[in-house]
């Protein structure tokens, strides 16, 4: 729906298939920004940037592990090769990254004999 609104102007969106801690079935956080001395630029679907008031901010979104990658520590690197692709696009790198979100199920679980908490800060 959100794509065929917006076609090729589509704002970064990320989906979390988790119930908000809150209760309700469905939560949504939306930016609105715009006016004069902004610029927003897109590199592709899934990267864009805001620049206003000297700052430049990129959002990243649909990072998404090949269902090949077998394991915590293998998902959480191959994740990451492709988030530090996605900041290339838009001329920045994971050295300018401030925050990020991770979202991993289980993750106190052991897997195979590692705590999977472990494995995925290993990795980072």
């Amino acid at each position: 729906m959100l794509a065929e609104y917006f076609g090729a102007r589509m704002p970064v969106t990320n989906y979390v298939f988790q119930p908000p801690c809150n209760g309700a079935a469905v939560a949504m956080e939306a930016w609105a920004v715009g006016g004069p001395g902004v610029k927003i630029e897109h590199f592709g679907p899934r990267v864009l940037t805001v620049s206003y008031d000297r700052v430049r901010w990129v959002y990243c979104a649909g990072i998404e592990v090949p269902a090949s990658e077998s394991g915590v520590y293998a998902q959480t690197a191959s994740g990451l090769q492709a988030l530090q692709e996605a900041l290339r696009q838009a001329g920045s790198g994971l050295e300018d990254v401030v925050r990020t979100w991770y979202y991993l199920g289980g993750i106190n679980e052991v897997e195979g004999e590692l705590e999977r908490y472990k494995e995925f800060n290993r990795a980072r």
